[in-house]
């Protein structure tokens, strides 16, 4: 009996055999094609034959779902074909399945950066150098990811760290200075620069900070100088004529703008940019009520509006200039051209105000101001028209817009005898008695004597005059 049992016994086994002989046929046929497919895909990724290495690489996936490798190569095949989104999610699975890869989260990092997404970016860097602090071109990359998102202070410390790890990483060096710059310690930035522009002398956008620190410092002689040094090394580029005279502008040194700006029209005769800004020259000249200045401001502007690259700001500038002369035609129709082209310049909507207040059309100059402190919202200038605001609205016969305008005028600007005068005329205007002789008193309690307040004062005593029914 026992014989014939050991005969299923026997097939069993065999059979177990059989299938594990299979089985290891098949598993190692499967390791062997992942390997020629991982192999594939490296030969054609470095050939730069990206859609090829991504399909070997997704059979490769398809055999070994759990292959890091795989999910990684193809991650970086995906972001050198900018299918950045794809790439993100093969570079977040191989960092699943491996956390312990310093790389694979900084070109997570990258990619973040590609996409904008400078908080992300910074957080993956972040987690690279936690694996490996000893990598200067990530701790640059994490300050590099602060500085975009607006968060220069956060920056310095990967840029300190990165120049101690390489003394000769100028782009840490550069980067280190512009976060210095931007937080005011302008000796420190100086440093930094020196250094960058000491270890890559074409590195020109060192240069140019170097400028703007120069300046920031009152040494308009040396910023001149730095860009002075890049006008000789750029010569076929008219921005860098016209830096040279922006920097003297700002020094107050309007002569020497205008020479090195006319030097710039003989090389330049085609650029919109050279006429616009030696007529923003001109026209500041004017504002002492120089005839000959605005005359050549005006001529300057025509000459650029002609020429190809002219744009919004050329023609609000030329708007301004034919308003001061008293070209009322020729400022609105430069003006309204001004404002139809983006990025739009706020300064030509106050400008077309003038013109339409001068015009006697009160409707349309609020409408124009009013877009001017929009677009200007937060500056100082947008603080500064809410008073005029208030007024055009009363002369439109609208208190309530009145007293918005007078009220942020206030918040703006601070109370003033004059002001609140204003408020409360708007405010008696739309039957707010109660608070006008608050206003009112406010006012008294800055300048008693103010006569305008007290006239207002005797007439809130009297009573209201009925309304006819």
């Amino acid at each position: 009996m026992s014989r014939y049992l050991g005969w299923p016994l026997a097939l069993a086994v065999t059979l177990l055999v059989a299938v594990a002989a299979v089985l290891a046929v098949v598993s190692l046929r499967n390791e062997r094609e992942y390997t020629r497919l991982v192999a594939a895909g490296d030969t054609a990724l470095a050939a730069s034959d990206l859609g090829a290495a991504i399909e070997a690489y997704t059979g490769a996936i398809t055999l070994n779902p759990d292959s890091m490798a795989a999910h990684l190569k193809r991650g970086l095949a995906y972001r050198q074909r900018r299918e950045l989104e794809a790439a993100l999610r093969d570079l977040r699975r191989a960092s699943e399945l491996d956390p312990s890869v310093p790389r694979v989260f900084e070109w997570q990092g990258d990619v973040n950066l590609d996409l904008g997404r400078y908080s992300r970016a910074a957080e993956r860097f972040a987690q690279s150098v936690r694996l490996d602090d000893r990598q200067a071109d990530v701790h640059y990359k994490l300050a590099v990811a602060h500085y975009r998102e607006g968060r220069a202070g956060a920056a310095v410390e990967p840029l300190r760290r990165a120049v101690a790890l390489d003394a000769n990483h100028a782009e840490a060096h550069y980067l280190l200075g512009l976060c210095l710059r931007d937080l005011g310690r302008l000796d420190d930035a100086l440093g930094a620069l020196t250094t960058a522009a000491r270890l890559a002398p074409g590195l020109l956008a060192v240069r140019e900070a170097r400028a703007d620190v120069f300046q920031a410092r009152g040494q308009t002689a040396r910023a001149v100088d730095e860009l002075d040094a890049l006008a000789a090394l750029e010569p076929e580029r008219a921005e860098r004529a016209v830096a040279v005279a922006t920097a003297y502008v700002r020094a107050g040194r309007h002569d020497a703008a205008v020479l090195a700006l006319g030097r710039a029209a003989e090389r330049f005769p085609e650029s919109a940019l050279v006429y616009t800004t030696l007529g923003g020259v001109w026209l500041r000249a004017a504002e002492t009520g120089d005839r000959v200045a605005l005359d050549k401001a005006v001529a300057a502007l025509t000459r650029a509006a002609g020429l190809p690259g002219a744009n919004g700001e050329t023609l609000a500038l030329l708007g301004q200039a034919r308003l001061r002369s008293g070209d009322l035609d020729g400022a609105e129709r430069d003006l309204r051209a001004a404002v139809r082209r983006v990025p739009v310049r706020a300064e030509a909507y106050r400008a077309l105000a003038d013109v339409f207040e001068r015009r006697g059309a009160p409707g349309d100059a609020l409408d124009a101001l009013e877009k001017f402190a929009t677009l200007a919202a937060g500056t100082p200038a947008a603080g500064a028209v809410t008073p005029r605001l208030g007024d055009l609205a009363m002369r439109m016969g609208d208190p309530h817009g009145a007293a918005y305008w007078y009220e942020r005028a206030t918040a703006e600007l601070g109370p003033s005898p004059a002001l609140l005068l204003k408020r409360a005329e708007a405010d008696l205007s739309r039957g707010e008695r109660d608070h006008a002789r608050q206003l009112v008193a406010d006012g008294l309690a800055i300048e008693p004597g103010h006569a305008g307040l007290r006239a207002l004062e005797r007439a809130l005593v009297r009573p209201p005059v009925p309304v006819a029914r």
